[in-house]
């Protein structure tokens, strides 16, 4: 078999390695336990503080985007009926809920849900009860919660079977499913459960990881050394399931090398198919790779460590799966730069409520609209065009930085970001353009939801609104700033009535 190497991330300390080594497989390792014991304690705090990374995956462009899929499948095949039918979208690890916020928003510009017959609820999950508390007191969502388009639930992504919904009572379970289902995964796959396989030329083996090399406790990973070794294994002995064993022994022929293989997500998506007697949409951001090349690692999957640990997902495997289940599957043409975003669509558990050509049709839908809203103009081009544009900033004008501004859909962090750039151009600017500014800083005040973050959003944009000519939307965010972390703020209602003395050239 082919040899294997270390694949160290962090040093772990002489006295762990004097341990006799405990070889496990991957997804059996401690640091699973270590991994869910750090988000039920650390909460929202995870996120504010900036340990784990979350703006590329929750920002208002990648919102809209999801939007404009979700609509798709919706629509797909529906007929209105007399009363409108609940669409559940339900977030997996939605930590701190800044993306369930910002879809929820862009969902309002899609009233054909409506004249199709559905009222989406989304539905914010996590495995952390300290999240689940953060959402019941967030001002920013609490009006969302009485429109009752929003709700949420306690699961665990690898235990749980069934969804109980904290405001409506509705229970979402094999018995009770729903018409159709919605799962959102954002940075959540590559937190779950892996195991790790080899091929060569000379068959399939399961890499097992040595124990000793991860350290950690609620307060987050201290190092995550993984050390493997290969073991031979057949595919339909180690899956029960034989659509993972196929999935699994599909490998053997097709790549040299090692590679991840993600059992928690696969675990996940198969009780949530359970849910729904219809077509299920997965729409899925994370770093990884959907072709064969991405997903073939040397030694074996690294773990990355920044509080918690991830691992690079292995979408080509979740691909395998939705086909092999009769469903469909896609990812932009090019390669990502920053992120991977991928959908599938698959038939439900419950398949005798489910016909085959709902399934089509549904996946026919969300291919046009994937390819329109992410492989042609994805998150991920927003995002690698973003970087650039702050370099660059001082060398644009106004109108150009507002330009992009409108394209990100007023995402608040960006305009965090390009405030100095702004702010220095406005001495001496005429009243339009002061105007378009002013109405940027509302629009992306409008849109903001707090994570209690080191960034002072609100203080920053009050600075530019004072610098726009608009001094009543300047105080209204004034009253919004804070000198630390921690706080919890909420947009004002309605931002925009403060633009009164702009639009009269005060």
């Amino acid at each position: 078999m082919i040899a294997t190497t270390p694949t160290p991330t962090f040093t772990t300390p002489p006295t762990t390695r004097d341990r006799a080594p405990t070889w496990v497989p991957l997804s059996e390792s401690q640091l699973w336990a270590t991994q869910r014991a750090y988000f039920e304690a650390q909460g929202p705090r995870a996120w504010a503080s900036g340990a784990v990374p979350s703006y590329v995956t929750n920002h208002t462009y990648l919102a809209r985007a999801y939007a404009e899929v979700i609509a798709g499948f919706a629509v797909s095949g529906a007929a209105a009926p007399e009363a409108l039918r609940p669409l559940y979208l339900v977030e997996l690890g939605a930590g701190a809920g800044r993306l369930g916020h910002g879809i929820v928003r862009a969902l309002r510009s899609f009233p054909e849900l409506a004249a199709a017959g559905w009222r989406p609820v989304y539905v914010l999950t996590d495995v952390s009860r300290a999240n689940l508390a953060w959402w019941r007191d967030h001002p920013a969502l609490r009006p969302l919660f009485d429109a009752g388009l929003l709700d949420l639930a306690h699961f665990d992504v690898e235990r749980d079977h069934q969804l109980v919904l904290e405001r409506s009572g509705r229970v979402l379970s094999p018995q009770q499913p729903a018409g159709r289902l919605v799962v959102i995964a954002n940075y959540v796959f590559d937190s779950v459960r892996h195991d790790a396989f080899v091929a060569d030329d000379d068959g399939l083996a399961e890499l097992l990881v040595d124990d000793r090399g991860v350290i950690g406790d609620a307060d987050g990973f201290r190092a995550a050394e993984l050390r493997y070794r290969a073991v031979e294994v057949e595919p339909a002995r180690r899956y029960a399931d034989p659509v993972w064993a196929r999935v699994l022994d599909g490998y053997r022929d097709q790549v040299r090398g090692a590679f991840g293989f993600p059992s928690g997500a696969l675990a996940g998506l198969d009780r949530l198919r359970a849910l729904t007697v219809g077509p299920m949409l997965v729409i899925s951001a994370d770093k990884g790779g959907s072709r064969l090349d991405e997903v073939v690692v040397d030694g074996g999957p690294g773990a990355a460590v920044h509080g918690s640990v991830s691992f690079a997902v292995n979408y080509h495997a979740i691909g395998a799966w939705a086909t092999a289940h009769g469903g469909t599957w896609m990812h932009p043409e090019h390669r990502h730069r920053a992120i991977e975003v991928c959908a599938f669509v698959v038939g439900g558990g419950a398949l005798a409520g489910a016909r085959t050509t709902d399934v089509a049709t549904a996946a026919r839908a969300v291919v046009t609209a994937f390819d329109r809203a992410i492989a042609q103009r994805g998150p991920d081009d927003f995002h690698a065009l973003k970087r650039g544009l702050l370099l660059g900033a001082a060398g644009l004008t106004v109108p150009e930085l507002l330009a992009y501004l409108r394209l990100s859909g007023h995402d608040p962090r960006l305009a965090y970001d390009l405030v100095p750039a702004i702010t220095a151009q406005l001495t001496g600017a005429d009243h339009a353009l002061k105007l378009d500014v002013a109405r940027m800083v509302a629009r992306a005040w409008d849109g903001y939801f707090a994570l209690g973050e080191e960034a002072d959003i609100a203080g920053r944009l009050a600075g530019l609104a004072a610098a726009a000519g608009a001094p009543r939307l300047a105080s209204a965010l004034r009253q919004h700033a804070r000198p630390g972390p921690g706080r919890l703020v909420a947009a004002d209602d309605d931002p925009f009535r403060l633009l009164d003395e702009v639009r009269a050239g005060a």
